[in-house]
C-alpha cells in the first residue's frame, strides 16, 4: 500500500477511498471498477432494501478502483454511458455477460458442526467455481452462434468466434465440446495446485511452494470478516477429487 503522501500513478489500483486521500497533482481520474452505481444497486437488491446515506459511502470508500488519466476515463464512462442506453435493450438485456458466481445456500444456512461446517465451506468454493465454468461455456455458444453478440467484441478477441461460427452445425459442436474439456482440464490442473503441501513445487534448491485457499464469510455492511476456513487443507478429502463431485452437483449451475 502506498504512503498517503505519495501522488497517484496512472494505472495504480486500490480502494476508492484509500486512492481518494492521496495527492493528485496530475489530475487523475479515479474510476470505480465496476460503477460505484452498479455495487450499490446489487447491494439493496441482495438486502431487499435501501442503503442508508452512511452505508452508501462506506461502500464507496471500499470500492475496487483503477487511476486512470483524464482521457481514458472520458472513453470509459463514455462506453458506460452507450451501455446504459442500448438501442435495442432487449437485446442487450440478453447478451452474454460476466456475473457474480453464485451459491445455493446462506451463511445462516450453514452446519454448526466444525467438520461439517468446513465441508460445507469447500462446497460453496465448487459452487462459485461451476458457476463461473458454466456462464464461460455459455458465452462460448453464444458468441459462436450470434453475430450480434459477436459483434460487441473487437476486432482482436473476435476473430476465433468467427472462424468457429464459419464451420457448419457438427464442426461447431465439435469446436464447443474440445472448449469445454480444456476448461475442464484447466480447472482440475488448477485444483492440482491448490491440493500438494509436498515439495514438488521447487522454489531453487531449498525451498517450495505450497498454496493456502481460504474462504472468509464477511458481513456485508460493515465489511467485518465473521467466519473463515482453509478449505484446501481442512477438508476431509484430497482437495482436487472433488471436483467429480461438483461436476455432478453443479454442472448446470448459472
Amino acid at each position: 500500500m502506498a504512503e498517503l503522501s505519495e501522488p497517484l500513478r496512472e494505472n495504480e489500483t486500490g480502494p476508492f477511498g484509500e486512492l481518494a486521500k492521496r495527492p493528485n497533482p496530475d489530475s487523475l481520474v479515479i474510476l470505480a471498477i465496476p460503477p460505484i452505481e452498479d455495487l450499490i444497486r446489487a447491494l439493496q437488491q441482495r438486502l431487499d432494501r435501501e442503503l442508508t446515506p452512511g452505508e452508501i459511502e462506506a461502500q464507496r470508500r471500499k470500492a475496487p478502483a483503477i487511476v486512470a488519466s483524464r482521457e481514458a476515463a472520458e472513453k470509459v464512462l463514455a462506453q458506460r454511458s452507450s451501455k446504459a442506453q442500448p438501442s435495442d435493450p432487449g437485446r442487450a438485456a440478453s447478451r452474454p455477460g460476466r456475473l457474480p458466481p453464485t451459491v445455493k445456500c446462506s451463511y445462516d444456512e450453514m452446519p454448526a458442526d466444525a467438520k461439517e461446517r468446513t465441508e460445507a465451506a469447500v462446497e460453496l468454493f465448487g459452487q462459485h467455481v461451476f458457476s463461473l465454468r458454466n456462464q464461460l461455456v455459455e458465452r462460448l455458444r453464444r458468441f459462436v452462434e450470434s453475430a450480434d453478440d459477436r459483434g460487441q467484441l473487437g476486432t482482436l478477441h473476435r476473430k476465433e468466434y468467427d472462424a468457429v461460427a464459419a464451420l457448419d452445425a457438427t464442426a461447431q459442436e465439435a469446436a464447443l465440446a474440445l472448449a469445454r474439456k480444456a476448461i475442464e482440464s484447466c480447472l482440475q490442473d488448477i485444483l492440482m495446485l491448490f491440493t500438494g503441501t509436498g515439495d514438488s513445487l521447487s522454489l531453487g534448491g531449498q525451498h517450495a511452494i505450497n498454496y493456502r485457499l481460504t474462504l472468509q464469510v464477511k458481513e456485508i455492511i460493515t465489511n467485518t470478516v465473521v467466519d473463515e476456513f482453509d478449505i484446501n487443507r481442512e477438508c476431509e478429502k484430497v482437495f482436487y477429487t472433488y471436483y467429480a463431485r461438483w461436476l455432478n452437483r453443479y454442472g448446470q449451475q448459472r
